[in-house]
């Protein structure tokens, strides 16, 4: 009994130092840290409005919808900005300049969804149609103003 007694008691600083040794943080191993997101560029523009106050009437945000229209051409930049009615639907539509690219992407995006309803390349012929078509419209909008 005495053998027993003395092996127990021989056995139990063993057997704490075993229980300490293995309840002891593991050493810090380094850790590959993520790479760091790229930098986004800002993708605000100002919305100028075909008719004012439907940005009143839109559900979605003009910088939703740019934000939405800038992750449609990635690789662009967001030239200019408006809100419209097209076909009886309020929609942002944005000219995206594509590197390389003669004209722009214009992205369409529905200001009550916030959905993609269309993306089609103008060339830079048609852009400055375009362009001429919106000067006259705004000049006509300045004569009938009565002020």
């Amino acid at each position: 009994m005495r053998k027993a007694l003395a092996l127990l008691l021989l056995a139990t600083p063993v057997g704490m130092a075993h229980a300490q040794a293995t309840t002891r943080a593991a050493p810090a191993t380094k850790v590959k840290e993520a790479p760091a997101p790229k930098a986004q560029v800002a993708t605000t523009v100002k919305v100028k409005e075909e008719v004012p106050g439907l940005l009143k009437t839109a559900r979605i945000t003009p910088e939703a919808a740019t934000r939405t229209a800038a992750a449609r051409v990635p690789t662009g930049h967001i030239r200019s900005a408006e809100i419209e009615k097209e076909d009886g639907k309020l929609i942002y539509s944005f000219d995206v300049a594509v590197p390389k690219q003669a004209g722009v992407q214009e992205v369409h995006v529905d200001a009550m969804t916030g959905t993609v309803i269309g993306v089609e390349h103008e060339s830079a012929a048609a852009e400055q149609n375009e362009k001429a078509r919106d000067k006259q419209h705004d000049a006509e909008d300045k004569d009938s103003d009565p002020d």
